[in-house]
């Protein structure tokens, strides 16, 4: 039902108050825009349009003369990698009917519709990162994480030493081994605090490039399970492990492990030789694009006030504040969607009159910024920097959920993988769980209990159960997932309502050029502008002084 004429926006409320009780009935507190919590529910699926907006006019008027100008401006007149150029011009092509298309038809009234290609791009398309959003998360949800709370951890490095991750994916990956080490020791320590005995960890980290405000901001999303799997030493030939809980960590917790993780990247750098004044040879365009894109050091007097369980080392931060509860499967999902998001929003984009681009983020930021105001190069030369680079893994998965690690298929209720079953612990392994179970006063594996232990409220609930739908197929197919994700039945017809199927998809340039001139549709893609000559603002790169800042050795660490 819409909302009424004289209904007004509901007042600002606290985000953990969702709802309250208006004249006897529950009301949202909380809506994006006026009347969207009443507004009905969307049911037919209708074609996104990607040549109307404006980051596709911004790439297809400026893509050939970004590309000859940082082709100018690199050393060796190589211009970007091949990656980056071929990513921007799948782009154009990106949900374009001139490319093929597929053909939908109602079973009962006939009516059809066109559905376009897409690029499955994962650093630029925002149609094809949001759709790997939604099905990694819900992959995530629904076949990997069980029944366990997980801890949100983000620990972001300073701005000299990002752009060096960033530039150097297998320094990137020891970093980020780095981490996790650190960090399943921390796990371990804190569990024999409490006398858990041979836990093992486990954690999911997501890297991610990008910043609220576009910038190059390596960090890392780790999504850490609050506790340690444990085999029971009572039933040695259970193949599912028991997952004991840990007791929250302490501001000293998180500010010792941040100072191990900055000491160990630190000396990494060193040893690598990325810490020099300069480096010999001259950098290419990628590394030019890169420092354009973290933006220059800058220095402010303004300090952040102290938060718990965050630290702050010598421009190495830690975060683990955010905690999800075992049975908030759907906030989960969110918190999934969140470390997943795409780099840039389209609607917070606009073209200004005078050729430059307005971003709005989406928080105001420390300095009370809330939009930046960039030329349009040194839009595509962020964008540009924050393209992935081939056969590097943003999603890693360690201790107990690895891939090959033992007792994962009864973990996550998948079946083990064929040739590699999964066996009861040796005999090394159960004499260190005698030994451990001695030394923390439990019952040894193989001796019967004193007594029998009562069954408890807490020993029948979910914790620890393998996620809900561990075997379905891994990816979501169209349908499904603009099901989950927007609450769209696309196989519904808008018209009678009635079931409808694919009947053809259709590839052969010339028959999409029939069928398009047919139905009165462009059946040629928009052409790409020609290169002309530098505009009259910024250049996307600049020269070497500025970004020689990016290799002073960081300050010592305490």
């Amino acid at each position: 039902m819409p909302p009424a004429a004289n209904s007004q926006p509901l007042p600002a409320q606290p985000r953990c108050q969702r709802h309250r009780r208006v004249a006897g009935r529950r009301q949202p507190v909380y809506e994006r825009t006026p009347g969207a919590a009443r507004a009905p529910l969307p049911r037919t699926y209708r074609r996104r349009r990607p040549e109307q907006t404006t980051l596709y006019q911004l790439v297809q008027e400026e893509l050939a003369s970004f590309l000859a100008q940082v082709r100018e401006q690199s050393p060796y007149g190589a211009g970007l990698p091949g990656y980056i150029e071929q990513e921007l011009r799948a782009y154009l092509d990106c949900g374009i009917l001139a490319h093929g298309f597929a053909r939908v038809r109602c079973k009962q009234c006939g009516e059809q519709d066109l559905v376009a290609f897409s690029c499955k791009g994962r650093g630029l398309c925002p149609s094809c990162t949001a759709r790997r959003m939604h099905d990694t998360a819900a992959h995530l949800v629904d076949r990997v994480l069980p029944h366990v709370p997980v801890r949100h951890l983000v620990l972001t490095f300073p701005r000299r030493i990002r752009w060096h991750l960033a530039q150097d994916p297998k320094l990137a990956g020891q970093a980020l081994r780095l981490f996790v080490r650190a960090l399943h020791a921390d796990l371990r320590r804190r569990g024999r605090r409490q006398g858990i005995a041979g836990g093992r960890p486990a954690a999911i980290a997501v890297t991610q490039r990008f910043g609220s405000n576009l910038r190059l901001n390596h960090h890392i999303h780790a999504l850490v399970p609050d506790g340690l799997f444990v085999l029971d030493p009572e039933r040695p030939d259970q193949k599912r492990p028991r997952f004991r809980p840990l007791k929250p960590p302490s501001d000293e917790d998180v500010s010792r492990l941040l100072a191990k993780v900055a000491r160990r990247v630190v000396d990494l750098l060193r040893r690598s030789g990325r810490l020099d004044d300069q480096p010999a040879e001259p950098p290419d365009a990628l590394q030019l694009t890169l420092a354009v894109a973290a933006g220059q050091p800058t220095t402010s007097a303004f300090e952040p006030r102290p938060r718990a369980l965050c630290a702050r080392l010598d421009g190495f931060s830690l975060d683990a504040q955010v905690r999800i509860h075992e049975n908030d499967r759907e906030g989960l999902e969110r918190l999934c969607q969140y470390v997943l998001r795409p780099p840039l929003a389209v609607p917070r984009l606009t073209l200004l009159d005078d050729g430059n681009v307005r971003y709005r983020m989406k928080r105001t930021l420390f300095d009370g910024t809330r939009e930046i105001l960039l030329s349009r190069h040194q839009l595509l030369a962020r964008l540009c920097a924050l393209i992935p680079p081939p056969r590097r893994h943003t999603i890693s998965y360690f201790g107990a959920l690895a891939a090959n690690a033992r007792g994962r298929a009864a973990l996550t209720g998948q079946p083990p993988p064929a040739g590699r079953a999964q066996t009861a612990p040796t005999t090394a392994a159960l004499a260190c769980l005698t030994a451990a179970a001695l030394a923390f006063g439990t019952t040894p594996p193989g001796l019967p209990p004193s007594a029998p232990t009562p069954t408890t409220a807490a020993q029948t609930d979910r914790l620890g159960d393998p996620p809900p739908r561990p075997a379905r197929k891994r990816t979501l197919d169209w349908a499904d997932l603009l099901r989950r994700a927007f609450a769209i039945d696309v196989l519904t017809c808008g018209h009678c309502g009635g079931p409808r199927q694919v009947i053809a998809f259709i590839t052969e340039p010339k028959v999409v050029a029939q069928i398009l001139d047919h139905l009165g549709l462009p059946s040629t893609p928009p052409p790409l502008a020609p290169c002309r000559g530098p505009p009259d603002c910024q250049p996307p790169v600049p020269e070497m002084a500025p970004a020689a800042d990016y290799f002073v050795d960081p300050p010592a660490i305490d």
